[in-house]
């Protein structure tokens, strides 16, 4: 802004009441002009009011701008109960400045109609950011405020990389397409441009233009952010924007799924564009919530998987900002508190977990401290903030359905009552990966395997190298390929071969 905006006020935020909302009525401009202008208030929350919501990427909160915030001689955030995006008549003595990231001044100049304001609800805005109470409050409408939007905007950036041919691109393959999201299947309509494409070869290699451009369009940062998947999930109705290009949201699913599945997987595709694993993650963690939600019934476990590589700047949120995603009976167990400390957020969400539904099976989370987790307390108390944390290769629930036996002795303290079912003789380093080679893998087996007293008979019969060889192949060969079928032997000649 103009240096004579050094001399006005910071923008002071008035309390919001329980039946209120407070939204920006973002003044008109066009994209070239600097400064931004914009009004502050309070609607009542019934009759709903009519707004659009904001979905963008933060940027760095370091890198600041200052929008004038105008108002009238009446105190910030007055409560409005009729909207209008008329000008209306203004005292500028009592204007004053509020300090936004440049991301989303970005945004709001792409955004601001050339003669007509707009309505908008923006988060960075619309909670006082520095009010832990305030915010702790408005964590939990915030779903509701998606639901209810008119519009969810999603704010990509500036038109960049070929992004214009990526979402029309997108926007052509979803018109032609038509979705079914409980098979994951998609059918191209008679005539459509997908139905020539996909027996095109030449069009379809990896490296063409308009991959490309997706390809760079999914390496934004707003599809690596965790806050966005409750922003896009919930909407109503929603559309990208990048630049001054915009697609609707169910035309961009649908051309997603059709170019993950025309060119095999979405890994071929990004690969391509350099684009690292836990985006690949965060893009399918995405578009599955956004459509499971509408008929599944989707855990906290559930979420958390699927979220697990999503970005947050505040570790706290790894659980707050997933609360509106879990069904109603589900939300108690995350109770947004931005006045607490990471552990006790992480620990009170534990207890509860375990306490509602009986069952430990939140404690896979766990990770070692020191190591993967470097925060501070129980052992038991996952650090959901750990993305890339160790997987089970095989899920066995022998338990079934049993109910945990478990106490709490002290708030530190965690007893679990259960059954021996072996004992642990030797802990070998490993650095094993999802991208390890498969000599990497066959040099892991053979140390494994010289921990092996191989002259023994195995408890339930059999050989201790093939029940070895039985472990690392998860058991799943042991009722539909019996042992004399040969099928472990290529298995036993690759362990042979790094002795």
């Amino acid at each position: 802004m103009a240096s004579s905006s050094k001399t006005m006020p910071s923008y002071q935020y008035s309390p919001l009441a329980q039946d209120e909302i407070r939204l920006i009525r973002l003044w008109p401009g066009p994209i070239a002009a600097d400064n931004i202008e914009l009004e502050v208030f309070h609607a009542l929350k019934e009759p709903r009011p009519e707004f659009e919501a904001l979905s963008y990427p933060w940027g760095d909160p370091k890198h600041t701008y200052s929008v004038l915030v105008k108002q009238k001689t009446t105190q910030p955030g007055e409560r409005i109960t009729r909207l209008s995006s008329k000008r209306r008549k203004v005292d500028t003595d009592a204007s004053s400045i509020l300090p936004i990231a440049h991301n989303l001044a970005v945004a709001l100049r792409h955004l601001r109609r050339p003669k007509k304001a707009r309505i908008l609800w923006v988060d960075a805005i619309c909670i006082n950011q520095r009010d832990d109470a305030e915010k702790s409050r408005e964590v939990l409408r915030m779903g509701a405020v998606y639901r209810n939007a008119k519009v969810v905007i999603v704010w990509l950036g500036p038109s960049a990389d070929n992004s214009t041919l990526a979402l029309n691109t997108l926007a052509r393959l979803g018109e032609g397409v038509n979705f079914y999201p409980a098979e994951h299947r998609v059918e191209c309509r008679s005539g459509s441009w997908a139905e020539t494409l996909q027996f095109d070869e030449q069009a379809l290699q990896a490296k063409s233009p308009s991959w490309v451009a997706i390809g760079s369009l999914l390496r934004r940062e707003w599809f690596g952010r965790l806050w966005v998947v409750q922003e896009i999930a919930l909407a109503s109705s929603s559309v990208l924007i990048a630049g001054n290009y915009s697609i609707d949201w169910e035309l961009f699913r649908i051309g997603i799924y059709w170019v993950w599945m025309m060119i095999h997987s979405l890994n071929r595709l990004l690969e391509n564009s350099n684009i690292e694993d836990p985006r690949k993650t965060c893009i399918k963690g995405l578009l599955d919530v956004s459509d499971r939600i509408q008929t599944v019934r989707l855990t906290l476990m559930d979420i958390l998987y699927l979220t697990r590589m999503a970005s947050c700047s505040d570790k706290r949120d790894r659980l707050f900002g997933i609360r509106a995603l879990l069904a109603v009976d589900d939300r108690r167990l995350i109770e947004p508190d931005y006045s607490l400390q990471t552990e006790e957020v992480y620990k009170a969400t534990t207890i509860t977990h375990i306490t509602s539904h009986e069952r430990l099976d939140i404690l896979n989370l766990c990770v070692l401290q020191n190591s993967l987790s470097d925060l501070k307390g129980p052992s038991w108390v996952p650090d959901f903030s750990v993305q890339d944390r160790p997987e089970a290769i095989y899920d066995t629930e022998a338990d079934g359905f049993a109910l945990a036996n478990y106490s709490i002795a002290d708030e530190n303290v965690f007893t679990v009552h259960g059954v021996k079912v072996a004992a642990i003789s030797n802990v070998l380093a490993s650095n094993l990966s999802k991208e390890s080679t498969d000599t990497e893998l066959v040099d892991a087996c053979h140390t494994w395997r010289q921990h092996l007293r191989l002259s023994d008979a195995y408890v339930s019969g059999g050989s201790i190298e093939n029940a070895f060889i039985e472990t690392v192949m998860c058991g799943r060969t042991q009722e539909t390929v019996p042992e004399s079928s040969g099928f472990f032997f290529p298995l036993q000649i690759l362990v042979s071969m790094s002795c």
